[in-house]
């Protein structure tokens, strides 16, 4: 059970950060 808690916390977290890089490669791009 525990694992599976990490495992959801961290796609969470890649999911996070990878809508932040996105979002700022396309302001960049746009800018």
């Amino acid at each position: 059970m525990k694992d599976k808690a990490m495992i959801i916390a961290y796609a969470t977290l890649f999911t996070g950060i990878s809508l932040l890089a996105f979002t700022f490669i396309s302001a960049y791009i746009f800018l």
